[in-house]
């Protein structure tokens, strides 16, 4: 049986609950991270990924959650959107203390670009859904 469009918007309802949850953790262990030499930096980076590991558990869900038919495009297209925003902050954190803070910097803007880009399929495609 397919799925309705109404348990597709719940469950995309509820991962988007899940994703603000693990980018404000993600924001927070930034914020707490104190080191000073290489080996510190290594282990903050190392506990990072672990929280980037919730994006992607997120990012593995909204893959395998089938996409109401008549919405497969958008759907897809928001599926993607999720894909490149987790990219940017794997990326980011990945080159965290290596490169330099400019290129930190247009991470950060391009996953923010990301992140207003993934609202603006979510609201395309419910009014896709329900505003018909």
């Amino acid at each position: 049986m397919a799925i309705s469009k109404f348990d597709y918007s719940q469950k995309i309802g509820l991962y988007g609950i899940q994703i603000n949850k693990a980018a404000d953790e993600y924001a927070d262990y930034s914020n707490a991270a104190t080191f000073e030499t290489e080996e510190e930096l290594g282990e903050f980076r190392k506990g990072w990924l672990l929280i980037v590991d919730n994006f992607r558990v997120i990012q593995s869900n909204i893959n395998e959650l089938e996409i109401p038919k008549g919405h497969e495009d958008k759907g897809q297209e928001l599926r993607e959107a999720y894909q490149k925003y987790v990219d940017y902050v794997e990326e980011k954190t990945m080159k965290f203390g290596l490169v330099d803070i400019k290129e930190i910097n247009m991470i950060e803007r391009l996953e923010a670009e990301q992140s207003s880009e993934i609202k603006k399929i979510t609201e395309e495609l419910k009014k896709e859904m329900f505003d018909k």
